[in-house]
């Protein structure tokens, strides 16, 4: 049985504030707890308890699904000393057992930490509310990597039947926000382990958005990882080269070896993918070569190759 929050354990203002945040949310708190920070309290906090963490356990819809092993592991050494600054939220179950609406890493370095029972907020939530309510508190956090926002921003479109727009006022994020972020779920399984390993950042993951060729992407992705001094725009303006190549046609010819010998040397020279060599009928004996820029800035740099 859950041993019920008494005076003899009262949690300082500080530790039920931090978890009235996970609770209800920054902006409500904050405006409950300076027009009546006393009755806030007082109010909430008969739904507070400390719970044997036997009864606890994760839910199994949980949006995040990795965590670090050293940040986790130094939680549970600060936990082992300092005890849980932070309660996690929590709904009853109805047999005795609770599951995890936030904190769930907070819970496992604390079995970690050999702790046997933890500061909880109870709540009574429905699958539907708990799901919404863990989403929603994981975007918040700021250590999800990008993966993990996407596929939390696709479960509260599609398991909530939202608009877009629905999803970026549930979060409070820009409707762009959301959509680059639901935009990296179509890219290849390399471009997306490369996101999750902090290969490249989601402001470049989301130049893959208009390639929507699988092996174009990785031809990209394998150009962006050997040129780390690319800057954004530059990456930018590299990506476009390829959008222009989802556009040709599938029963196009195959491109002539001498032709590819004199585009590859082109690109090299320029230092740009945006070279394009044609030849004139089935002679080859004429043709062009047409070499895109994006802007004046990229115009002057082609000149400048090219100037005696």
């Amino acid at each position: 049985m859950a041993k019920k929050f008494t005076p003899k354990r009262k949690a300082t203002k500080d530790q039920m504030g931090s978890g009235l945040e996970a609770l209800l949310g920054g902006n409500r708190l904050d405006k409950a707890m300076k027009e009546s920070p006393k009755e806030t309290i007082a109010t909430l906090s008969k739904d507070f308890s400390f719970l044997p963490i036997s009864k606890i356990h994760a839910n199994p819809d949980q949006p995040r699904k990795e965590f670090e092993e050293e940040p986790l592991a130094e939680l549970a050494e600060s936990i082992r000393i300092h005890g849980i600054i932070q309660p996690m939220t929590v709904r009853h179950m109805g047999d005795g057992t609770y599951q995890i609406i936030s904190g769930e890493r907070r819970f496992r370095a604390s079995q970690r930490a050999g702790l046997k029972e933890v500061p909880a907020f109870i709540r009574t939530a429905d699958d539907q509310t708990l799901l919404e309510m863990a989403l929603i508190e994981n975007i918040q956090r700021q250590d999800l990597n990008p993966m993990e926002v996407a596929y939390s921003y696709y479960r509260l479109k599609e398991d909530f039947d939202l608009t877009q727009n629905e999803v970026a006022d549930r979060v409070g994020k820009p409707r762009t926000t959301v959509a680059g972020y639901l935009g990296i779920l179509n890219t290849s399984p390399k471009v997306q382990d490369a996101i999750k390993e902090k290969k490249i950042s989601i402001g470049v993951a989301k130049t893959f958005s208009n390639i929507k060729d699988v092996s174009q992407q990785e031809e990209f992705l394998k150009d962006i990882l050997a040129n780390p001094s690319w800057s954004v725009r530059k990456i930018e303006e590299e990506a476009r080269g390829y959008k222009v190549k989802n556009k040709a046609s599938k029963s196009a010819k195959p491109e002539d070896g001498d032709l590819k010998m004199v585009r590859e040397a082109f690109q090299k020279f320029f230092g740009t993918k945006q070279v394009k060599v044609s030849s004139d009928g089935k002679s080859a004996k004429s043709g062009s070569i047409t070499i895109k820029f994006a802007n004046q800035e990229q115009l002057e740099q082609f000149y400048k190759s090219v100037e005696l």
